[in-house]
């Protein structure tokens, strides 16, 4: 079982994303489904951040605040964030 929650591990640093956005002006980090999206989706992230919890609570804790980051001033969340 170790080595299964390992792997899950491993798959979600690999998939891993974080930069500077010149397009939004702030930092970025999320987990991405694969290696090719450039964009955070508000579903995926809460359940990546859930399981990241089981791992590394800093790195879910970095998920949300990029989420929440886009919040808008009257409390809209996109369900979508284009960082590239």
């Amino acid at each position: 079982m170790e080595d299964l929650r390992v792997k899950a591990f491993n798959l979600l640093r690999l998939n891993s994303k974080q930069g500077y956005s010149r397009h939004l002006k702030r930092d970025y980090f999320y987990l991405s489904p694969d290696e090719f999206h450039y964009h955070q989706w508000f579903w995926d992230s809460c359940f990546h951040a859930f399981v990241m919890t089981e791992f590394n609570a800093q790195l879910a804790t970095k998920e949300i605040d990029t989420l929440l980051s886009c919040q808008t001033e009257d409390g809209f969340i996109p369900h979508m964030i284009f960082w590239k």
